[in-house]
């Protein structure tokens, strides 16, 4: 990858005292079947050392960089790095989470090949017992179907798809000014509904390609991430 041209996609990683656990996400990054991406790191005022773990864990990586900002919550470190992105696609990846291998490129080649200016895909529910549930992201519809593009004109269907930030890449041309609203509950809903509003066409990847870690202690704002 050329460092003076932009990168393919931004992947925005807010980061609030999740220790160890944000290196696995960050390994997670680094092992994308498509390597042309900037990972934005926002560290949100940790008071466990996250950022510096995080630092560590892309030490030598020119793509990641690590910005710091005292804690405004999950919207707040989310905008900053929407702020700082330069790529032609937009992700975010929580820390406490990971992607597939496949997830950016996947999604990518969906929105190539349906024309469309956002795409979604399945994902994996984890738990701390050690089980994990494979689940469509769409609601009632556990089980995924087929790869296909989802009509949002219509109210009924757009309110059937998790509206998580996460599990989906957006062209950030698309995605334009909208930003998660600061010190509020299911931040992800308000910008879920505006892009659908600007972009009617969501491609749905059935794959499971985002593990969502659930009931974990100390979630960035956990009131805010409740899945649907």
């Amino acid at each position: 990858m050329n460092a003076d041209l932009p990168p393919l996609v931004t992947v925005v990683i807010p980061v609030f005292n999740v220790g160890d656990l944000v290196a696995r996400a960050i390994r997670s990054l680094q092992a994308q079947d498509l390597p042309d991406f900037e990972a934005i790191v926002v560290d949100d005022g940790s008071t466990d050392g996250s950022g510096a773990m995080a630092q560590a864990a892309f030490a030598g990586d020119s793509r990641f960089r690590l910005i710091r900002q005292e804690n405004r919550g999950l919207s707040a470190a989310r905008n900053r790095g929407i702020a700082q992105a330069r790529g032609t696609a937009l992700a975010f990846l929580d820390a406490d989470d990971e992607y597939a291998p496949a997830f950016l490129g996947q999604l990518w080649q969906a929105m190539q090949r349906d024309g469309t200016d956002w795409a979604a895909c399945g994902i994996v529910l984890c738990y701390p017992d050690g089980h994990t549930v494979a689940h469509s992201a769409l609601h009632a519809q556990p089980q995924a179907g087929p790869a296909r593009v989802l009509d949002l004109g219509d109210a009924r269907v757009t309110a059937g798809v998790f509206p998580s930030a996460w599990n989906k890449l957006y062209r950030r041309a698309a995605f334009g000014d909208l930003r998660f609203p600061e010190g509020a509950w299911f931040e992800d809903h308000e910008v879920f509904w505006a892009m659908a509003r600007r972009a009617p066409r969501l491609s749905y990847v059935p794959a499971p390609l985002y593990r969502h870690w659930r009931q974990r202690d100390g979630q960035i704002r956990s009131e805010e991430r409740r899945v649907g």
